[in-house]
């Protein structure tokens, strides 16, 4: 779902008006980053429904906020890796990126990566699993660095 987000958005952008707009706004980083944060908010509406299912089903309120907290910070990381890779790269890379990834989620699911650290799609799913906290603590150090590769790239992006 991210990845078919991410093309629309910068397809959107590139064929509108091939960048234009962005690109005479003299603070097109701010405007890129504004993006980010709009469909980021969208996105935490399915894990918001995800923590209000689980609230008043199962009366957890802990366990809810845990999974849709790990849901929305995968979204996000996801959201912003895959904007970073239709800059980059190009629509069929990111597809069979983002193929990749959902094997990797099942493998994470079947606690095949509970000790790895370095793979950041793994570790939402490793603090659902387990029930720790600390799993969640250095994706959003992730989250920033792919955001900040995504806003350095973008200029070379729409100069081209």
């Amino acid at each position: 779902m991210t990845a078919f987000l991410s093309i629309l958005g910068i397809e959107q952008e590139k064929l509108a008006n091939h960048y234009q707009e962005i690109s005479s706004y003299p603070k097109k980083r701010r405007l890129w980053l504004a993006k980010l944060l709009i469909a980021d908010l969208i996105l935490s509406l399915p894990s918001l429904l995800s923590w209000i299912s689980i609230n008043l089903i199962l009366k957890h309120s802990l366990d809810g906020f845990v999974v849709s907290l790990s849901s929305w910070i995968l979204i996000i990381f996801l959201n912003h890796f895959h904007y970073l890779t239709q800059v980059s790269l190009n629509s069929a890379s990111n597809i069979i990126i983002s193929m990749v990834e959902i094997i990797f989620i099942i493998f994470a699911s079947n606690k095949v990566f509970l000790s790895i650290h370095w793979l950041p799609i793994a570790l939402p799913i490793n603090s659902i699993l387990i029930g720790d906290w600390r799993q969640l603590t250095t994706l959003p150090l992730w989250i920033v660095g792919v955001t900040m590769l995504f806003i350095c790239s973008i200029d070379f992006k729409t100069k081209r």
